[in-house]
């Protein structure tokens, strides 16, 4: 599976993601909890960058992606509490999701975390594709997909 970075693509000033969410940088959320301060942090006015009367430098965007994955895997670390105990390739895609959708988002597959939580990795493979963020997602989607289904037991071995 690609970095998260290599998905969301580097723009230095305001755009609308796919679902027209104001965003910055390696897709960060311009109106998620914490935008503002996270901004702040690194001598960033958030007001003018969402004017799209400022831009990032490409080392603040970078920071800000750490910043945010740091987040993403917080939120997948408390949705799935052994998450470090799971195939590599698992929690990538989960931390993958997390970063993408938010962590409250994600919470809401309940089916797709239980599956997760039980080592159903095939059945969470398919379900993942069944969801309205794959069609939002398209490649990403089967990539997360494919990533959960190679570490199903019955695909390794």
């Amino acid at each position: 599976m690609k970095p998260t970075s290599e998905y969301e693509g580097l723009r230095l000033q305001v755009y609308r993601d796919p679902v027209g969410i104001p965003t910055v940088g390696y897709g960060h959320n311009l109106t998620a909890p914490g935008s503002k301060e996270a901004l702040q942090t690194l001598g960033v006015d958030h007001d003018a960058i969402l004017r799209g009367a400022a831009k990032l430098t490409p080392t603040q965007a970078t920071r800000l992606y750490h910043m945010d994955l740091a987040k993403a895997k917080a939120a997948a670390t408390q949705l799935i509490p052994n998450l470090e105990q799971l195939h590599p390739k698992v929690q990538s895609a989960l931390i993958d999701m997390a970063f993408n959708l938010g962590g409250g988002k994600l919470a809401t597959f309940r089916n797709f975390l239980g599956q997760i939580k039980r080592g159903d990795y095939l059945e969470a493979a398919r379900n993942v594709l069944k969801t309205k963020y794959a069609r939002q997602v398209g490649r990403r989607a089967v990539d997360v997909s494919n990533a959960i289904a190679s570490a199903d037991s019955r695909t390794i071995g």
